[in-house]
Order: structure tokens, then sequence, then C-alpha cells
């Protein structure tokens, strides 16, 4: 999901960073010998990364109310579309694939919400298809509509770690690569690496871990082009804060809703942004990267997958140019940057957000007193998330004539502590603690910095509320000690657990079943049927706030220790942690003779093996380490594979290898022994060219907005 409406925001203010995709037929130069339409007069793309789930999910939808998709036939379109993407940005080095694996419970708990709700909007759909379908005497519809089976053959959330569908599409990528190594020349001249849902961490994460271990490889290339794929807008923070020169992010034209794709360039929107950012006076050095992840952690506040935007902190009412503002005025008096080397300064961080609190009043009013259309909405969504099954009929008429419930909207606002104070009691309960909300929000923000430049700091910790506290407020918190446990992830079958709504439980073992359906189990209380939705003043459900109970971590776990699972062999596989597979370069291999299966890794911060997958793929395995974790790790300069990527249940574990200049195969520490490992520097590594594209980007007026078709509404959007 990302961050709501930053990349329409950025598309209208600076508009010369995209640009529209060329696409050729795929199969015209097969070995990607000849010059990429895309890439002319400029260096070629090395590395293509792909967030995979952006994939996965549109081929997974049939269209219309045809039948659904089979397993066969989602598989192919997601190979389909690898070579659609594959074609468009032709790399020269390197194929990243990366699927959402267990995420860190700060994500969950979004993942858990968006799931419960996409349970109740599915059932209204789908009873208003049947509605149309009837009217249209379409017999062919109804036939699959009617099905008894027809929430799960059309069920998403299969679409999680630890499911069938889930286990079987990483086998069947496995085989495609394969395939494609072997009959594709362009295939045959890159290493390719998968990292399929059964490898903890998000997917854009797992490649960020890796982008940024790059860092510390013998030999590691500054300059190097890297394009990543995806949906989500948080792509775009990711890549500044990677500070990397030359990235490129590549997406469908969702805005204009036409078929094709666009390559967003951060070298360009990192111009716009110093122009933006640099105040006209400094009694201290400007360092535009710092910045940058300045920048990014104010913009934290807005929301995104891990906490709740503030009140008043919207993106179409011009927040970020106030953000930007305040910073530049700011900044001079501040005695220094809000971040260093993803270290935030509370005291720095709360003086700027309580500056921008001239949004949170109008917001507080709306939220408390909302008008006769959000009424109407929060009443129907009551409704029907309150609710095990109702009619349509039902549902339009408890819709469209319920009598609305009318809110005394005072003629003047009330001062913005008379309207908190009756926030906080509606949002958090009369014995709310102002200062401890804030405080939880501001260790999130310091979280999702950390999981932003130096991979996750805890797999537990989460923002144990619902709603955020005021912006106001922030001013309670001066500089404060967090500290974070690491901790690990769940297995996949846990937290399925923890994420499916019991609608979805077909996805779980039998047992695992009972606990979520059954009235006597003990989890039963954390697997509602009915809920609420808080609307907070708005009319569209997706922007609601999903008021499900938090998951008991403990309670989980030891419930399900407890029993027997009675586990088969495909469910124990299911529940297992993977490992990230590296196909190496198939013309770098043929020019190898492998001896071995295994080569035993030993260094003064790691130790481990390498190991064969099978006959064209490598895993690098750790051993237990006790040493004190570090934000990024050491990579290995070694000979096979070309490249390898560390996979861990510790996040901070990633490294890759690169082959090794002398014939013979063998492994080396990158860093002297005893050498500490340097923290994440924001800026770029010593042989950086400067871009020679340079762009004028003083014009920064708002382009028009992009033209789009009115879509058929769906589920709760008034």
């Amino acid at each position: 999901m990302g961050v709501p409406a930053l990349f329409r925001w950025i598309q209208r203010r600076y508009p010369l960073m995209i640009t529209n995709c060329i696409e050729e037929e795929i199969g015209s130069d097969e070995d990607y010998s000849n010059q990429n339409p895309n890439t002319i007069g400029d260096e070629d793309f090395d590395c293509l990364y792909l967030d995979m789930n952006g994939i996965i999910h549109p081929c997974f939808h049939s269209h219309g109310n045809s039948a659904p998709l089979t397993e066969a036939e989602i598989f192919q379109n997601i190979e389909n579309y690898i070579n659609r993407l594959f074609n468009i940005v032709r790399p020269r080095k390197l194929l990243f694939m990366a699927i959402d694996g267990v995420a860190p419970r700060a994500k969950m708990n979004q993942q858990r919400a968006r799931r419960y709700r996409s349970s109740k909007d599915a059932v209204y759909n789908h009873l208003l298809k049947i509605d149309e379908a009837k009217k249209e005497n379409d017999t062919e519809s109804l036939e699959v509509l009617e099905d008894p089976e027809y929430f799960i053959k059309h069920d998403t959330n299969v679409i999680t770690p630890g499911t069938q569908f889930m286990n079987n599409l990483a086998k069947y990528l496995q085989k495609f690569i394969h395939k494609q190594q072997q009959n594709v020349p362009a295939w045959k001249n890159i290493s390719i690496i998968l990292s399929d849902a059964s490898v903890p961490g998000e997917g854009e994460h797992k490649i960020m871990d890796f982008i940024r271990g790059q860092r510390f490889e013998s030999g590691y290339d500054p300059n190097r082009r890297h394009c990543i794929y995806g949906l989500d807008a948080d792509l775009i923070f990711l890549g500044l804060t990677s500070h990397e020169l030359y990235f490129t992010v590549l997406r469908e034209k969702v805005l204009e809703n036409v078929d094709g794709f666009q390559f967003v360039s951060l070298w360009v929107l990192r111009q716009y942004l110093e122009k933006d950012l640099k105040p006209a006076a400094l009694p201290f050095d400007w360092n535009f990267e710092n910045a940058i992840d300045d920048l990014v952690f104010l913009c934290f506040a807005i929301g995104n997958d891990f906490l709740p935007g503030v009140p008043g902190f919207n993106i179409q009412a011009g927040v970020i140019n106030a953000i930007m503002l305040e910073y530049s005025h700011s900044l001079p008096k501040l005695g220094g940057y809000l971040t260093n080397n993803g270290v935030p300064n509370f005291s720095r961080l709360c003086s700027i957000l309580y500056k921008l609190n001239k949004f949170e009043g109008k917001a507080l009013d709306t939220i408390l007193h909302p008008s006769d259309s959000a009424i109407a909405a929060q009443n129907f969504v009551n409704e029907i998330c309150d609710t095990d099954s109702l009619t349509l009929e039902e549902m339009k008429y408890r819709a469209f004539n319920q009598k609305k419930e009318k809110f005394e909207k005072p003629e003047i606002i009330p001062n913005s502590e008379e309207l908190k104070q009756k926030y906080y009691k509606i949002k958090f309960g009369d014995d709310f603690n102002k200062e401890s909300i804030v405080k939880e929000y501001v260790t999130g923000m310091y979280w999702t910095l950390m999981y932003y430049t130096r991979g996750c700091a805890s797999w537990s910790w989460f923002y144990p509320y619902h709603h955020p506290p005021c912006i106001s407020d922030f001013y309670l918190i001066e500089d404060f000690v967090v500290n974070f446990e690491l901790g690990e992830p769940f297995k996949p079958l846990v937290q399925l657990m923890s994420v499916l709504p019991p609608q979805s439980s077909h996805c779980l073992p039998k047992k695992m079943q009972y606990l979520m359906t059954n009235d006597e189990s003990p989890l039963k209380v954390f697997y509602p049927t009915k809920f609420n939705v808080d609307l907070n003043g708005g009319t569209t459900l997706w922007k609601g706030f999903v008021l499900v109970p938090f998951i008991d971590a403990n309670l989980l776990l030891n419930t399900i220790n407890e029993m027997n699972l009675e586990l088969n062999e495909d469910e124990i596989e299911r529940n297992s942690i993977g490992k990230t597979l590296i196909f190496p370069c198939v013309n770098n291999m043929e020019k190898i003779k492998i001896n071995e299966n295994e080569f035993e890794v030993f260094g003064s911060h790691f130790w481990g093996k390498i190991s064969k997958n099978d006959e064209n793929s490598y895993f690098f395995e750790f051993k237990k380490v006790s040493a004190e974790q570090n934000p990024s790790f050491l990579l290995l300069n070694i000979k096979i594979p070309p490249c390898v990527v560390t996979v861990n249940q510790d996040p901070f574990m990633r490294g890759i290898g690169k082959k090794a200049k002398n014939k013979q195969a063998r492994l080396k520490n990158t860093f002297n022994a005893g050498k500490e490992i340097p923290l994440q520097i924001p800026g770029y590594p010593p042989g950086t060219t400067s871009d020679y594209r340079i762009k004028v980007v003083n014009d920064r007026k708002p382009a028009p907005p992009p033209k789009h078709h009115k879509k058929k509404s769906s589920a709760f959007l008034f």
C-alpha cells in the first residue's frame, strides 16, 4: 500500500521525472544485443528488481464474472508479465525476484485489517454481481457466482506466505528460471536471484537489504544502474533512502487508466527536492543526503503500512509542501539534521512537527462533526460489518432508508484543546495517556526509519493503538531512549493465523482452522465475524480504521505449541523458513568446473557455508552468530556463484558475493579481522560519477491533473 496519494502528488509537482516506456515485441532481439530503446543516449540498466506481489495479484483475477482462473493459468500470466517487464528494462547483470514473506508484526497488523475489510467488501460485491446477472438473465455468470465454493475459489488471501498456492508458485518460478536460462540468450548473460514467500521479509525490503549490502562488497560499482518494479508508493521513499545515484522505479500507468508503463527517475526527483529543501543559508555544512532522510522521516506522519496518519496530515491538503517549507525555514535554527545515519533526534523532530499543527483543527472538526454524507457512509458500513449475513435487499434498505443521525456542528470551531480532549476520549477511551500514545507513535517513526535505512529493527514491535495522536501534542516528547528487541519472524502458518479472517480459514491445516472458527477455541475472540470500521469522518471504506483486536502473540504461540497439529509433509514444508536461491550466469558457469557442493566460510564476523540447492542454483546459509548485530553485513568476494545473497531469519544478515579474480575458488572476508562494520551512512560511495544528464528543474509548478476515466463504484464508495 505504501503512502496514500504520494505518487499522484509527485507526478503533478515534478512532471519531468516521469517518462513513458517504449515496448518492443518480445523475442525480436533475443540476446538484447541491440540498444534498449528506453536507454538511448544513456547506460543500460544493470539490475532489475521485481516486487513480485504487484505482479501476482493482477494475474490472479479473472475478468468480469468468468470462471476463476486455474493455478496453471495464473502461473502462465505471471510468467508472461515477468517477460514483459524484462523486455522493457533488459538488465545486463542481475534479475532479482522477491515475493513477500512473513512480515514484521508492525506490517502484519495492517495486513490483518486489510484482509478483514476486504472480506466484507467481497460479500457485498458478490451480492451486487448476482443481482446484476439476474437482471440481465446471464445464466453463465450466475452459474459461476452461485457456486457454493465461489469465495474459496476467488479468495486472494491465498497470496499469503504459508499457503499451498504460494508454495506451488515458488516451485514453478524455479522451473521457469531454469527454462529461461537454457533457452533465452538474454537470460544466459545475467545472474538471477529468487526470494520466495518462504523467506521472511517483505519483497521490497528484501530487495533493499540486498542493495544496501552491495556497498560493502569488494569491487562494488557505485555507478550501477538500478530499476525496481512495483506499484507501492513507498518504493520512491525506499529508492531515495538507498542513496544510490542511478535509481529508477518502473510502474504501470495507473492514473491514466491505459495499458503501459512509466519510468520514475529518482535522479531527477533528487534535483527537484534539493531545490525545495535547501535553505538560503546554514550555520553548518549542507548535506543533501541527510536532508533526504529527514524528509522521508517527517513524511512518516502522513501514514504508511505501519502507522496511521496523524489528523490533518493529508497529501491532498498540501501537507508535503508545508513540510518542505517548514523544514527549509527551521533547519538553520535546529543546530543540525533530524537524523544522523538512521538515528533520529527526537527533540528536533518534534519541534518541526509541532509547527505543522495548522492542519489539525479543521481535521479534528471533520472527524468529530462529520457531514451528512459521512454519517450515512458510517451507518452503512456499520450495518455491513456488524452482521454475519445480509441479503442484498436488506443492505439496500438499510443503506438508503435509514434515518440519518445528525451531529450538531458548532457554528464556531471549538478551541483545539477541547477538540483534542474529545478526540482522545472517543478514540482511546477515558483513561488515555497522551504522553504514552505520542511516545509509541514516535517510536514507530523511529522503527520505520530503521526499516527503510538499515533493515528490520524488531520483528515483534508494533504500534499498539488503532488511531494516531494529535501532532500538536508532540511537544510532550524530548529525547528518549528506544530499545528494540530484534526477535524473530513468525513461522508461516502462525503468520497465517495472525493475518487471515475466519472466512479464509480454508488456507490453514484442519486443526488450525478449529482454533480460528470454533466457539470453544481459546483464540476465538481474535477472529470476529462482526467488527467495526471507523471511517473517521470520511466516506470511503479503504481509508477507515478496522477495529479488530490485536493478536496476543504469546497466547497464540502457546496455544499452537500445546496442540498436536499433525501436519502432513506438504504442511511441514509450507511452515518451513526457506532460503533465497541464486541462479548463476549460465555463460559464466560454463567456464567454471565445480568439484564440490559446499564451501565452508569463516571470518571475523560470520561463518557458514555455501550449498548447492540443485544443478542450477545455490544458497548461502549462516550458522548461529553470537556477535552484536549490525545494520549492514559483510559481503563475500567469491568465485562460485557470481552472485550470492545471504538469507537468515536475522534481517541484518544480508550480503552478496562476487566472482573472484583468481582462478581457484576461494572465500575471504572483505574487511580485515577485527574491523567494525560501518553504519549505513547517507551519501554516495567513492567513485560515483556526477550525472551528465542534468535536467532543468527550476519550474516546479504543478502539472495539470492526469486524465482518468470514472470507474464503476465498488462497495462503500460514496
